[in-house]
């Protein structure tokens, strides 16, 4: 997420980054709902929710390795800060779930 435009982005197994979202700003100061769905068995994402707004991810392909002796799951959030200043993030109520509807 870049706060500048309000751009979200995804970083691929190349390591080049794709936009997803444009211009979803978030306001700094308020809680936002944020929910993604993807799908393990074939590997794809299904949709990204901001604040109720839904995007379909049907098309990005999940990163993930071969190796299946020790299965893992791995999230991971990146904050920039617009001023080149420290930024906070709070992340609140984690959850995962199986068999998301579509």
């Amino acid at each position: 997420y870049n706060p500048t435009n309000g751009n979200w982005y995804y970083s691929n197994d190349g390591g080049s980054t794709s936009v997803l979202i444009v211009n979803r700003v978030m306001t700094a100061g308020y809680n936002h709902y944020i929910k993604l769905v993807i799908d393990l068995e074939n590997k794809k994402a299904k949709y990204l929710i901001i604040d109720g707004l839904k995007t379909d991810l049907s098309s990005v392909d999940l990163r993930y390795a071969t190796d299946t002796t020790d299965p893992i799951t791995f999230f991971s959030i990146q904050v920039t800060s617009a001023a080149a200043q420290q930024a906070d993030l709070y992340i609140d109520d984690v959850k995962i779930t199986y068999n998301e509807p579509a």
